[in-house]
């Protein structure tokens, strides 16, 4: 397991964990009382790990915040909701 798999965090109250996507994407989600819910997702590329919060505009291609240089600063990003 990657170290990017076993992050975790709690902010605002709120768990959140990763999950594996797919090759060198991850996404940020957290725990509800119903579930889970998705607040975004990492991709590793520009030489950095990118953010791309789920709640955007996907008009023309998707706005992703970064590159990040840890895979830290990157899911703080999606989890703060502050870029």
């Amino acid at each position: 397991m990657s170290n990017e798999e076993q992050w975790t965090t709690t902010f605002d109250g709120n768990d959140y964990f990763c999950e594996v996507s797919e090759a060198e994407t991850w996404s940020i989600v957290r725990n509800t009382p119903y579930g889970t819910e998705s607040v975004g997702q990492i991709i590793n590329e520009d030489g950095g790990y990118v953010a791309y919060p789920q709640d955007l505009p996907t008009a023309g291609a998707p706005l992703g915040f970064g590159p990040f240089d840890t895979f830290a600063d990157a899911a703080m990003e999606l989890v703060s909701g502050t870029p």
